[in-house]
């Protein structure tokens, strides 16, 4: 008796985690969406030189992910960057940065509502900056990023997302040649939307 007891509970306890867990299926389709930002206006004022200028920041960061197998995907993420400071007297400085992310990602189920997708890309892509008067930088920005994004599922196919990801990018100046590393720890919250066969 007590051993078809332990079967029957081994059994149960299998099956219900088959259940619960929330395995994304070979075949399925992610797309993402982060705030990294937004619009913002920004009109400051520095009193020891009597200046005033207006900032315009648009961000944007998408991803796609393909899962070629269960719970295992390749992916490319997309962000953009632009920035825009206007001075008093009509000077103006803008910086426009794009960056192509190809990455793999594995999704390790926590229960039947949760989950987390851990990931790395590699980053490739560039910065373009304009000032008034002067001639147009260019930057070539290229590294990898690693990191986990814990997913809420709200409906079968939606998630809320917060995100914590690491990245070491080297960003080189065309012209000179000049290189500067560059590290840091990046926060962020999104949503995913997953399309099945």
């Amino acid at each position: 008796m007590k051993k078809i007891s332990i079967i029957a509970a081994a059994t149960a306890l299998t099956l219900s985690q088959g259940v619960f867990a929330k395995d994304i299926a070979e075949g399925t389709f992610s797309l993402s969406g982060a705030t990294g930002g937004g619009m913002s206006f920004i009109n400051s004022e520095v009193d020891a030189a009597d200046a005033e200028f207006d900032t315009f920041t648009l961000e944007f960061e998408t991803f796609a992910r393909y899962f070629i197998q269960e719970n295992i995907a390749l992916g490319v993420g997309f962000e953009y960057s632009n920035t825009n400071t206007e001075y008093d007297g009509g000077n103006e400085d803008e910086e426009t940065s794009l960056i192509l992310k190809p990455g793999i990602f594995y999704n390790h189920s926590l229960n039947e509502d949760n989950g987390i997708i851990f990931g790395a890309t590699l980053d490739i892509g560039s910065i373009e900056y304009s000032s008034t008067g002067s001639e147009t930088t260019e930057l070539d920005v290229s590294g990898i990023t690693f990191g986990g994004i814990f997913q809420h599922f709200i409906t079968e196919n939606v998630t809320l997302d917060a995100s914590a990801t690491y990245s070491m990018l080297t960003i080189e100046e065309d012209a000179s040649g000049v290189e500067v590393d560059s590290s840091g720890l990046t926060f962020g919250l999104g949503a995913t939307f997953y399309f099945s066969k």
